[in-house]
């Protein structure tokens, strides 16, 4: 079956979908940043969203990166219900100026919790966060064009011996014309 969702033409649109209209036009999020990507007050969205996962991925260090540089940021994973009891989990990003051809900067990206917890179990709904992958960012522009970001972990003895929980997920964003 097609579902089709025209936000021009809402008379082709599946008549379920056409609900959908309500939402476009409309903010999902106010922030306040830093010109480093470094998000500095949310006056609408949830603020905990951004703590884990920057509205532009990337957040460059203090002067422009060289090739081979590195630099981490440091965050906290809050895990609210149903997924935890809003406890903060620990972890890094650490970022990594691969190259630099011309104007485009090529940074690596890898997630690192401090400690994870002890249960496996507990362990699950941290592997959403846990993204490595790699980012451009257009430095004569000032603006990421693309990031392909990637998760691919795994967690043994989830539900007893032998049982495992393997989450692999993909996600790029591009900038286009």
């Amino acid at each position: 079956e097609t579902l089709l969702f025209d936000s021009k033409n809402l008379d082709k649109s599946t008549p379920e979908l056409r609900e959908m209209n309500k939402f476009l036009g409309k903010p999902l999020a106010v922030l306040r940043l830093d010109r480093f990507g470094r998000t500095h007050g949310v006056k609408l969205g949830p603020p905990a969203r951004y703590e884990p996962e920057p509205p532009f991925v990337l957040v460059l260090p203090s002067a422009a990166p060289k090739e081979s540089q590195a630099w981490l940021r440091p965050f906290s994973v809050t895990l609210e219900p149903p997924l935890g009891a809003g406890g903060k989990h620990p972890a890094q990003h650490r970022f990594t100026c691969k190259k630099i051809e011309g104007n485009q900067a090529t940074v690596t990206l890898a997630t690192e919790f401090t400690k994870m917890p002890d249960a496996p179990q507990d362990q699950l709904p941290l592997l959403q966060k846990a993204t490595e992958g790699e980012v451009t960012f257009d430095i004569a522009n000032g603006r990421m064009t693309r990031a392909q970001l990637n998760i691919n972990k795994m967690v043994e003895n989830h539900q007893g011996a032998g049982s495992s929980y393997h989450l692999v997920s993909g996600y790029t964003e591009e900038l286009t014309p």
